[in-house]
């Protein structure tokens, strides 16, 4: 189960040649990997890593008040390579995106809306709308839907747009949620079940036989 980036590792890792993923578990040198789900993954990147200075200037202040810092380490911590990786048809995201997926690999990727509505909601409105619109309206409504799904695709989990998380041929659900609130709390005393969990333990009991899939149980652990 791979957060954000970590999905793009996880799939270096399981399609990158240098690791020859596939002959390894045929040699029985390495695991096989059941399933890969990964949730808010930008598979093709996100505009916001064009902002690394800014990003770079909160990891580095967070250094400093901890105590860490030192007016040197921004320049001598790396290029932010991860961050060029993640610019939109980056070098590597090309790479990535050219590959076939892992073979005998189960995949399901989970992408948050931060939007007021989901497609649920669009469906709904859809269809009360539909059967009381006239015909002039019938055009309104479908220019109008579109608009409302651009937003609701564009503005994703407020890092990530759901287009951006798509890969052809790999099973996708949406959730309600940011980018960190769809997979867990900010709070510490909070006891919401974080929407994308329940989707994760479903996925894993249907790979895993004897894995509980129960979101009371999962509140409770």
């Amino acid at each position: 189960v791979a957060h954000s980036m970590g999905g793009l590792v996880s799939r270096e890792l399981l399609t990158g040649p240098q690791f020859a993923y596939s002959d390894k578990v045929r040699a029985g040198e390495v695991p096989r990997v059941a399933g890969l789900i990964m949730v808010g993954t930008p598979n093709h990147g996100s505009e916001l890593s064009r902002l690394r200075i800014f990003t770079e200037i909160r990891d580095q202040w967070i250094h400093m008040t901890e105590g860490k810092g030192h007016w040197l380490r921004g320049i001598l911590d790396g290029a932010g390579e991860a961050k060029i990786d993640l610019i939109p048809n980056s070098r590597f995201l090309q790479t990535l995106n050219a590959r076939p997926h892992p073979q005998d690999v189960n995949m399901l990727i989970i992408a948050g809306i931060a939007s007021p509505w989901d497609q649920n909601d669009i469906d709904r409105f859809v269809s009360s709308t539909r059967k009381r619109a006239s015909s002039a309206e019938q055009d309104m409504l479908g220019d109008l839907v579109g608009f409302i799904k651009s937003v609701t695709d564009g503005l994703g989990d407020g890092l990530v747009t759901v287009e951006s998380t798509r890969l052809d041929g790999i099973a996708h659900q949406t959730v309600r949620g940011t980018h960190l609130s769809m997979i867990r709390n900010i709070e510490e005393s909070s006891r919401r079940v974080p929407p994308a969990v329940p989707v994760i333990a479903k996925t894993l009991g249907r790979l895993f036989s004897g894995f509980t899939t129960e979101p009371a149980e999962i509140k409770e652990n």
